[in-house]
Order: C-alpha cells, then structure tokens, then sequence
C-alpha cells in the first residue's frame, strides 16, 4: 500500500514506517548508494530537474523509489538522503577544485585523478593541511589573533592528518573532517593516538557514523 504525502509524492508504507523519526544518522552501504545514484538518473528523465536544481519534493520522490528498490531500508528523505546528496555535492566540489588546476587531470578508464608529479600532490596537501590547521571557524579566527600555535602544536596537527590519511579507505573529504574534529577536541586526539591502527580505523568510522 502506498502512502501520499503533503507534496503529492507516493511510498510505499512499510519503507517509511520502518524508518525511525530519531535516526537522524545512516551507515549508506554501496548497494544504497548505486540505487541512489540511479533514482536521481530517473526523476532526471522524468522531469524533476530544473534550471537550478531539482523541483520541490524531488528528496521525497527519491526516497519512493530507493524503498521501491530496496524494501527493507531504513531511510527517510530528511535528513539521510538530503545529508547524502549535500557529502556528494561537497566531494564533486573538491574534485572540480583540483580538476581546476593545471597540474591534475582525469583518467577515464580507471575514474580517477591524475597528478604530474609527487611534488605538485605534495603542495596540495600542505595547501589541505594549512586549512585544517588554521580551522577557519568564527570562533577559531577570533581567538587565533591572540594566539599563536607552537612549532609541537602544529607538528601535531600535521601528524593528525598523516595519521587518519593513512587509514585504509579514507577519502579525502573525510581525512579533513576527522583532522578538523580530532583537533578541535584534544581528549579525543590524544584516544586516537593511544590506540593501535585497527582501533584508530574503527574511532574514525564510529566518527563518521556520528556516534562518537
């Protein structure tokens, strides 16, 4: 049996009610993230693009149809596939960034970026890491005029970042934003140095997920 919301968008029942009002947070799988990926192809072709996105109601036509494809997901248009679809949007920000540049290209048939050289990666990341270093927040940019970081905080910080991008299967985008988080909250740096690399992989996924 489907069910009509506020904005004329049908779902299936048992999708929606199996999702609970209180999970505000959601482990994708790739599974999920493939039927997503083509659930916007399809209200692509059926007329829900716009000239500046998509038409009101577009997260919850989304959501019908990933229940539609997946019956026994836990999901609900908001905030799971909004917050998934706001990562994406950030991730392809990050790629036309450095597909901007000169020195980076893309190799169609393996879907990666490509760089020149080591050296030019290298100044990219010193680029990414000066930004984690510096976290650019109102707060942060208030109280950095009257504090200067040592030489051994910043060493720190910079070794924050090696570690968490050292984690197998770690993106860039979340290299940053575990760095940014582990800095911003020492209790939690000096855990995550105090545990073995299996331990450290799982704090940061447990990060991720929202639960710690």
């Amino acid at each position: 049996m489907n069910l009509v919301d506020e904005e004329g968008t049908s779902k299936p029942r048992g999708c929606r009610a199996k999702a609970d009002k209180g999970n505000t947070r959601k482990t994708w799988t790739q599974r999920d993230e493939e039927v997503l990926v083509n659930a916007l192809r399809t209200i692509v072709t059926t007329g829900w693009k716009c000239e500046n996105g998509f038409h009101a109601g577009y997260l919850n036509q989304l959501e019908a149809i990933m229940c539609k494809q997946l019956p026994n997901i836990d999901i609900r248009a908001k905030p799971h596939i909004n917050s998934k679809i706001h990562v994406w949007k950030k991730h392809y920000g990050t790629l036309m960034g450095m597909l901007g540049k000169s020195d980076f290209g893309w190799d169609d048939s393996r879907s990666m970026i490509t760089v020149d050289s080591q050296d030019v990666w290298d100044e990219y990341c010193k680029m990414l890491l000066t930004l984690v270093v510096t976290l650019p927040t109102n707060v942060l940019v208030k109280s950095a005029k009257s504090f200067s970081w040592t030489t051994k905080e910043v060493e720190k910080r910079s070794a924050v970042f090696a570690a968490v991008g050292s984690i197998p299967g770690i993106d860039l985008n979340e290299q940053i934003l575990i760095s940014d988080r582990l800095v911003e909250h020492p209790k939690k740096m000096d855990l995550f140095f105090s545990l073995l690399d299996d331990a450290r992989a799982r704090m940061v996924g447990l990060m991720l997920s929202g639960k710690v």
